[in-house]
């Protein structure tokens, strides 16, 4: 697994995690990054990604596309001023999933994607802030980077109809990025990076961070889901009012009673949100109905295979719920309690991006948990692919 060098964790953690940048040179100047400009753009003509090209200056205005692209579209770009960008490549390409490694000391639920981005001389995005921590990793060639403010909901934003362009960027520190170097830019702070060059590529490793609102809806949603009818407000004690017009206090407890039933329901929370973080960013990268193999045929499929991996577009997390140790396993939106055979498994899953298949116990492997993840292609071996032809 590669490390980030030049990087102190216990530094960054307490003093630049959410607070305040931080550039780390040469951080990954080891790492092997795997695309060039022309196998983006392809990526970018296929139906399955999500892909988007950025004309423009602050001088100009901005122009956004929104792809499938067609070839052609590249073809007729201008020479500079443009930018292409390709979500979750890591979910389609195992090596970009790989950068994700340097970064696993943040937990798995909280990572995002990687975004690659390709800038033509000039190429950029605007001014702008995120609402989510991102590692900004130079892959080819160099980009120009100015930090800015912090901004919050009265930062005034200029009237684009899908980029949020900050209206008033001011620059406080600025830095060329080359080859490994990484940026670390914490949530809403401004930044603009502008392409040097006509190869400039970079990684953008993003974390999750669910607004109060999405948190709130989505947990509701799920208890609307399990809530019988016949549960009614009732009132027995209910004594005279004055008034008929007015709502008292006893039924304003009451009510608050009644939320706080669920939301003090701690078990019910870790069971939706191990659930809820797991969700895949792309369902519809997930086969409905996957290929199902026997017992003998994955043992024969893990004998003649090297490695086992996770699937980059899959996502794995765990809690362990009781004293006793009892373990819940959550895969792509699923929940499974984990048999007592079935616990080291899961957390070498959850731990474990690819496992060397010498290296995985007999008995994990004769494990339903495990015969179900892959089934499910939730976990797959290096020549799966070539076993079916």
């Amino acid at each position: 697994m590669a490390s980030i060098k030049n990087f102190d964790l216990e530094d960054f953690l307490a003093n630049y995690w959410q607070q305040k940048p931080l550039l780390i040179r040469g951080g990954l100047a080891d790492f092997e990054f795997p695309l060039m400009p022309d196998d983006l753009a392809g990526m970018a003509c296929e139906e399955e990604v999500e892909s988007r090209i950025i004309i423009g200056s602050t001088e100009d205005g901005y122009q956004l596309s929104n792809g499938p692209f067609d070839e052609q579209v590249f073809a007729n770009l201008p020479k500079k001023d443009w930018t292409l960008l390709v979500q979750a490549v890591d979910h389609f390409i195992p090596e970009v999933a790989a950068l994700l490694d340097p970064f696993r000391f943040i937990p798995n639920w909280r990572v995002d994607d990687v975004m690659v981005s390709y800038a033509s001389e000039g190429g950029n995005v605007g001014p702008h802030y995120d609402n989510y921590d991102v590692f900004l990793v130079q892959g080819l060639g160099q980009r120009d980077w100015q930090i800015g403010q912090f901004c919050d909901e009265q930062t005034e934003l200029v009237g684009h109809e899908s980029l949020k362009l900050i209206k008033d960027f001011q620059c406080q520190q600025q830095w060329t990025l080359q080859p490994g170097d990484i940026l670390y830019v914490p949530p809403r702070v401004a930044h603009w990076g502008k392409g040097l060059g006509d190869d400039c590529m970079t990684y953008s490793v993003g974390f999750r961070a669910p607004s109060h609102g999405e948190i709130l809806g989505h947990f509701c949603d799920e208890q609307l889901a399990t809530i019988d009818d016949f549960a009614r407000f009732t009132d027995q004690q209910l004594a005279q009012q004055d008034n008929p017009g007015e709502i008292s206090n006893a039924a304003i407890e009451q009510v608050q009673q009644i939320l706080t039933r669920f939301i003090d329901d701690k078990q019910a929370i870790t069971q939706w949100f191990g659930r809820f973080m797991t969700e895949p960013k792309y369902p519809e990268l997930h086969d409905e109905e996957p290929e199902q193999f026997d017992n003998q045929e994955v043992d024969i499929l893990l004998a003649e295979s090297d490695f086992l991996y996770r699937n980059p577009s899959s996502r794995f997390a765990f809690t362990e719920t009781d004293k006793n140790g009892q373990l819940t396993l959550y895969v792509d939106g699923r929940s499974w309690r984990c048999q007592s055979d079935e616990i080291e498994l899961a957390k070498l899953l959850c731990a474990n991006t690819q496992i060397a298949t010498l290296d995985l116990p007999f008995r994990l492997k004769e494990t339903r948990l495990f015969k179900t993840l892959f089934n499910q292609g939730a976990i797959y071996i290096d020549d799966i692919e070539d076993a079916d032809d």
